[in-house]
């Protein structure tokens, strides 16, 4: 384990990859929001062809990276 702590989250030094401390459904949002920004939806069809707890979790996802990037 090193020395200094590798990441903060939420506070909480964290001395490994973040990955591991987040659940697979976590892990999953984060990367249905990031295809998300590149223009892709995480299923077939439009946006309201998407299951809505998918648009749910990209915009919790979505409004995280917001606030740390400073915007309100």
């Amino acid at each position: 384990m090193p020395e200094q702590s590798v990441f903060e989250v939420d506070g909480e030094e964290l001395f490994e990859c973040p990955a591991r401390a987040l659940d697979g459904e976590a892990l999953e949002a984060i990367e249905d929001w990031s295809w998300m920004k590149r223009g892709f939806l995480p299923g077939a069809g439009g946006i309201d062809d998407q299951d809505e707890i998918d648009l749910v979790k990209i915009r919790l996802v979505a409004g995280a990276a917001e606030r740390k990037d400073g915007g309100d």
